[in-house]
């Protein structure tokens, strides 16, 4: 390449890459719409900004800002937001301001339409979990959901540290910063939950699995399946997949070990079809570099056959679209809903378990890292995020949203009964133990966004 060349486009593509990463877009929590004139002020002064005609502004514009600076943003019509910058950038440099509930519940009347629609849909708290948990395996047998493992870490930002229990205390605390305190704690869970719907009650099973989390689990004929995932090693400085599959037997109340699992992997979407599960996607290598997280991602497909316990291997993944994601199985096809591949993903997909054939076939309205997935059996595929509840016609293709006031990131979810089991998850960067249950028929009664 011609020397000034070189030259040229080193000093024009780095600012470019600067200007970028201070350049904030903030949008509209449900449509994903950009939006114009929001105030921005640095809390505590009397610095302030609004965003432009593409609802963008620039960091820059703030002197002297850091990571630890708290922005206050507010527009007619919408709830203010405080949020950190580095919460800020860990978003992909976008915020998302909500409506106000008095402004969500003003509903235009038409000829078909509804004007008691209520602005939230509404949801009954039910028994917490035992324990705080993310990323943990979770599926229903018998009338029961049953958890199994999950994270117990916490990477958090507090002034108080009396919170944790004693049990975190002596785990792998790291830091202090100003009057602050930089809380990194790592902690995976062995234990099986079981939780009985009809008596709103939580047990716990006297039998332990390895320590593992980010992985998933299947039932099948009075057993569950737990396979893929990472544990921590014995000092707590080292993360390695797990490569075993461990069936649990529920009459016997038993933990057996099976053979080598060869889809290692964190983070991938697994289904259940007839006496199989597949695997496939997720993340195999992780690592810190300054201000990044490096990924290595697998595109492969694997079935393993329960009644044999052979594993095979399927047609690949596009390579790529090998990414963290999550699935669930309608008919022949798995959907795989957002994930991540070096940023958050707002794709839905499918994967022909027949022929091996991957489509993009539509889009969120925004990225999102990590959905809670559930199915109806009947067409309807469920997405929870953070406060925000869709359904997806996997028939007509239509999505439709609904606010929700739980406020909960990397949450589980299950269908059963009309019912929709939101439970566990991320709040604050703390794992979370709420638990909650909408009735799905409520839908009906709620105001909906359609996107088109």
């Amino acid at each position: 390449m011609n020397t000034h060349l070189k030259f040229f486009l080193i000093f024009f593509l780095i600012p470019l890459c600067i200007l970028a990463q201070d350049r904030i877009v903030v949008k509209d929590f449900m449509t994903g719409e950009t939006l114009a004139g929001v105030g921005v002020s640095l809390k505590n002064t009397d610095r302030q900004v609004m965003t432009d005609n593409n609802g963008a502004f620039s960091l820059k514009r703030f002197k002297n800002i850091s990571d630890k600076d708290i922005l206050l943003f507010t527009i007619v019509g919408y709830a203010p937001l405080e949020i950190a910058v580095d919460q800020i950038k860990k978003a992909n440099n976008e915020v998302l301001l909500k409506e106000k509930a008095e402004t969500l519940g003003q509903v235009t009347v038409t000829a078909d339409a509804q004007p008691d629609l209520l602005a939230l849909l509404k949801f009954k708290e039910l028994s917490s979990m035992p324990d705080e948990l993310s990323y943990f395996g979770v599926t229903l047998a018998e009338g029961k959901i049953y958890i199994m493992g999950g994270d117990q870490s916490i990477n958090a930002r507090t002034a108080e540290s009396s919170f944790l229990d004693d049990n975190y205390r002596g785990e792998s605390m790291k830091g202090m910063v100003g009057g602050d305190i930089a809380i990194e704690l790592y902690r995976h869970s062995d234990k099986i939950y079981v939780y009985d719907i009809l008596a709103d009650s939580w047990s716990l099973s006297p039998h332990k699995l390895s320590k593992r989390a980010f992985h998933n689990v299947h039932y099948n004929n009075g057993k569950i399946y737990v396979l893929g995932g990472k544990q921590l090693s014995k000092n707590i400085k080292l993360e390695r997949l797990n490569d075993k599959v461990e069936v649990y037997t529920i009459a016997q109340d038993t933990v057996l070990t099976a053979e080598a699992n060869p889809h290692q992997a964190v983070n991938f979407a697994s289904v259940l079809v007839d006496n199989n599960i597949i695997v496939l996607g997720g993340s195999v290598k992780y690592r810190e570099l300054t201000n990044q997280i490096v990924k290595e991602y697998t595109n492969k497909v694997h079935l393993l056959d329960l009644s044999t316990g052979l594993w095979y291997e399927m047609p690949d993944l596009p390579k790529e679209h090998g990414e963290e994601t999550k699935g669930i199985i309608a008919g022949n096809k798995i959907y795989l809903v957002g994930g991540y591949r070096e940023r958050a993903l707002s794709s839905i997909s499918t994967y022909d378990i027949t022929t091996g054939q991957f489509n993009v076939v539509d889009k969120l309205p925004y990225v999102i890292e990590r959905p809670a997935l559930a199915y109806n059996g009947n067409g309807t595929v469920y997405i929870y995020d953070s406060g925000k509840l869709f359904t997806y016609d996997i028939h007509n293709r239509e999505l439709i949203g609904y606010h929700v006031d739980i406020e909960v990131s990397n949450a589980e979810m299950l269908f059963d009964n009309g019912s929709l089991y939101i439970l566990g998850g991320l709040k604050e960067n703390v794992p979370a133990s709420k638990m909650y249950c909408i009735n799905v028929a409520d839908m009906e009664k709620t105001k909906p966004h359609r996107f088109d």
